[in-house]
């Protein structure tokens, strides 16, 4: 069994970035198949077993940029910001990376701040929870 990806923050957060992965046509699998790939500490769930690998619909330069910025934010570990660590979780294709910079922006939005631990950025969370997700797309 690969390891899983420790997600730090919460549940929501993991969900709205598979959201964004999918309304970028980065990735094509369901939430569920997403979501076994991560744990963390408000949702782990060792029984859940992960299948097969996340097919990735854009070249590995573009993950890797991804997995560092999530890693710099506290969002996942600093060790998976690394290039070969994702490797366990998803199969590249040989498309070149064409997302350009509105999906950055997005990113960017979507998790402007470090990891919800802190008191200051929870309350951060809490406040932007309360927005729909419809103003990243």
């Amino acid at each position: 069994m690969n390891k899983k990806i420790y997600w730090y923050c919460f549940k929501r957060q993991c969900r709205e970035f598979y959201e964004l992965l999918a309304v970028y046509k980065l990735i094509s699998c369901s939430l569920d198949e997403f979501m076994s790939h991560f744990t963390g500490k408000k949702f782990y769930d060792d029984e859940i077993k992960i299948g097969a690998k996340l097919q990735w619909h854009r070249d590995e330069k573009l993950l890797n940029e991804i997995a560092q910025y999530l890693a710099e934010k506290g969002f996942i570990d600093k060790e998976l910001g690394a290039s070969k660590a994702m490797e366990e979780h998803f199969e590249y294709s040989d498309k070149p990376t064409v997302t350009g910079k509105k999906f950055h922006v997005s990113l960017k939005a979507l998790f402007p701040e470090t990891t919800g631990y802190r008191c200051k950025t929870r309350l951060y969370y809490k406040e932007r929870n309360k927005k729909s997700f419809k103003i990243l797309k």
